[in-house]
């Protein structure tokens, strides 16, 4: 496990400056909001860090769809789990952004 998690480390140096994949620093907010537990978790479902603009949010939505939908993938029960897992985090996203609710970033 130490090599997973150090892969995982170096994959943060590289990705955060692009504001990609670095969960565990972006829950501190520079306007002082952290996120809810359940918002981190729909935030990990999307693989995508915290970010304001929701166009991000709806194509990464749309791609793993794509990815995921079970007439694509045969059936598979997996992917039908995962499915309804990204459809539940993209409505709490959409809402939380709806409602003018800022996600933590570490940018400003």
């Amino acid at each position: 496990m130490p090599r997973q998690s150090n892969l995982i480390g170096k994959l943060n140096q590289r990705l955060a400056p692009l504001g990609l994949f670095d969960f565990e620093n972006r829950d501190e907010a520079k306007s002082g909001r952290k996120l809810t537990p359940e918002e981190r978790a729909a935030w990990k479902t999307l693989n995508l860090a915290p970010v304001d603009d929701f166009d991000i949010v709806k194509k990464q939505y749309k791609r793993l769809v794509k990815e995921n939908h079970p007439d694509k993938n045969g059936g598979d029960a997996l992917a039908e789990e995962r499915l309804k897992d990204i459809n539940l985090a993209y409505s709490l996203i959409r809402k939380t952004l709806a409602n003018g609710d800022k996600p933590a970033t570490s940018q400003t």
